[in-house]
């Protein structure tokens, strides 16, 4: 395969005048691209009547989706060369040879390969610029036109799942002693974008939410964590920017981490209830998951540090580090089997 100088191919196309001429054209075929992939579509040329030696064309790409390569189609363009770069965030591609014809009047000429984003769903390619040149200095204006990537695309709700992980929740001390644990928001929705996501917690006495986070699947969100009057805690993700556009990218995995405290150093166990799951996707298309109930309980055996306590055994840091009672930092520690807080 001959990969064309851009110079070269400039200068020739550009010397030619153009003039209409209905017996060329260009032409693709909608196709469909799964999020995350990528996929190869044939730009074919119909010449009945007319011999060409050289094509270019430009291309613009909807967001999303971004341009690989460009491939001869060995079958009518093998002994051309082809070239392609990006000329005012269009893709331009030339295929030609100033000594050789296409064989034949119809059928491919080159291959295009493009990726997909995570969060791509559809959108147009367009074709502008389209130009085609002869061996006796002849040169054409094509027909600009449009492809759709994804035309059959359908929002729908099914196979929406919405849960969390772990499906129970224990809350340890951290470093400072403060009783906390991480739950996911997890979300698998395979067929339906999201760009608002809503849901209220019930969380049990002596229990708060310390902090509601997004996460790389919904950067694009704005996440907040509001008390509501009627004590539980609501919990929104949507585009604050007006129109609201953006959305959960990715099709499953975790949207929110949501970290829960125990404000009482004596709760042992309890329930959180998950309810009022509201999703909206971009055309308002509404999805309403099941409620969720996750078991949340605390570690017992903290307490506070004695002055007679460290005169009781060994004391080890959380690594198992051996440490002197007279030097030990604020944190949690271990004696005799059993943890405690200096503070």
């Amino acid at each position: 395969m001959k990969i064309l100088h851009k110079i070269t191919v400039s200068l020739l196309m550009m010397a030619l005048p153009y003039v209409a001429n209905a017996q060329v054209s260009l032409s693709a075929s909608d196709f469909d691209i799964a999020a995350g992939g990528e996929a190869t579509f044939a730009v074919s040329m119909e010449n009945e009547g007319q011999q060409i030696c050289a094509a270019q064309f430009d291309m613009a790409l909807p967001d999303g989706l971004t341009f690989q390569s460009a491939q001869l189609a060995d079958a009518r363009s093998v002994d051309h060369g082809i070239d392609s770069n990006t000329v005012n965030g269009k893709i331009r591609v030339s295929v030609m040879d100033p000594e050789n014809n296409f064989k034949g009047n119809q059928g491919p000429i080159a291959y295009i390969t493009v990726k997909a984003s995570s969060s791509f769903k559809t959108g147009k390619v367009g074709f502008e610029f389209i130009s085609f040149s002869s061996l006796t200095g002849q040169a054409f204006w094509g027909a600009n036109f449009d492809i759709i990537v994804n035309p059959d695309i359908i929002e729908t709700t099914e196979g929406v799942k919405f849960y969390v992980s772990p499906e129970s929740l224990t809350l340890e001390p951290n470093s400072e002693g403060v009783k906390q644990g991480e739950l996911s928001i997890m979300l698998d929705s395979p067929k339906y974008s999201v760009t608002a996501c809503q849901f209220d917690l019930t969380l049990p006495d002596g229990v708060k939410v310390a902090s509601a986070k997004g996460t790389d699947r919904s950067a694009n969100l704005k996440t907040t964590a509001k008390e509501l009057d009627n004590g539980c805690v609501r919990i929104k993700m949507a585009d604050i920017k007006m129109p609201l556009l953006e959305t959960i990218t990715g099709t499953e995995g975790a949207i929110c981490i949501i970290t829960f405290e125990a404000t009482d150093k004596n709760f042992k166990s309890g329930e959180v209830k998950i309810d009022n799951i509201e999703l909206a996707n971009p055309d308002n298309l509404k999805c309403n998951p099941d409620d969720i109930t996750v078991s949340i309980s605390a570690t017992a055996g903290i307490e506070n540090v004695t002055a007679n306590q460290l005169n009781q055994g060994p004391i080890y840091n959380l690594q198992g580090v051996k440490v002197a009672g007279e030097s030990m930092n604020k944190g949690v520690y271990i004696q005799n089997g059993k943890k405690f807080v200096v503070k």
